[in-house]
């Protein structure tokens, strides 16, 4: 198995809180955003790497920039490219 990336655990942890502080499921969180139940938990669990158009589908079903996705801008360092 490949090892996690400290952005995809980044996005994964970003993800979980938004989810948490909007009391929305996975499920929920899903349906709003057309993405499957298991991506979600998969992304939050840092498994897989999300697309631009993913990390905006969610975005917008949690009506947050992208950049919330990303840690920028909310103290959460992101690893230099």
């Amino acid at each position: 198995m490949a090892e996690k990336s400290e952005i995809d655990i980044a996005v994964g942890r970003a993800l979980n809180r938004l989810r948490g502080e909007r009391g929305l499921t996975v499920t929920a969180l899903a349906e709003g955003a057309g993405v499957s139940p298991p991506m979600i938990s998969r992304i939050e669990k840092g498994q897989v790497s999300p697309s631009l158009s993913t990390l905006a589908a969610l975005a917008g079903a949690l009506q947050v920039p992208v950049m919330a996705l990303l840690g920028i801008g909310m103290g959460l360092a992101v690893p230099p490219l």
